[in-house]
């Protein structure tokens, strides 16, 4: 996969936005931008071993009343690794704000993560009815 061009420039080294060229660097979520104007010019092209990573809603309705979490949206490698995510983000699933156990947790696939994501096993939000 080569790295996706935003750009007019067929030059990934070139940002359009400010005409500078050579001048990018790799910030810390594998985006390449532009060191003078911090313009996105592309993205990290993934390694033969990147994992790609998907994004789950995950809902329970075990326990619904005050103080549980009812869903959330995580990004993971497999459905299988997404409904073992705990909203605490905790091993132990003694809580009464989410599910009991993982089989109680129904998991959706709502998508691919942006290539060059390396973050697995993250909750990107997480809904929490407070009572």
């Amino acid at each position: 996969m080569n790295i996706i061009k935003w750009e007019v420039s067929n030059n990934p080294h070139h940002c359009a936005k400010c005409d500078a060229n050579r001048y990018l660097h790799l910030d810390k979520t594998n985006f390449w931008r532009c060191n003078k104007c911090e313009h996105v010019v592309g993205i990290k092209e993934p390694t033969k071993n990147t994992v790609q990573l998907r994004l789950y809603k995950l809902t329970q309705a075990e326990n619904t009343g005050s103080n549980t979490y009812d869903s959330m949206v995580v990004c993971a490698a497999s459905e299988e690794k997404a409904r073992k995510l705990h909203p605490l983000r905790c091993d132990v699933w003694l809580s009464k704000a989410w599910a009991s156990t993982p089989n109680n947790v129904t998991v959706e696939y709502i998508g691919d993560a942006w290539p060059g994501v390396e973050i697995g096993g993250a909750i990107i939000i997480a809904s929490f009815n407070a009572g």
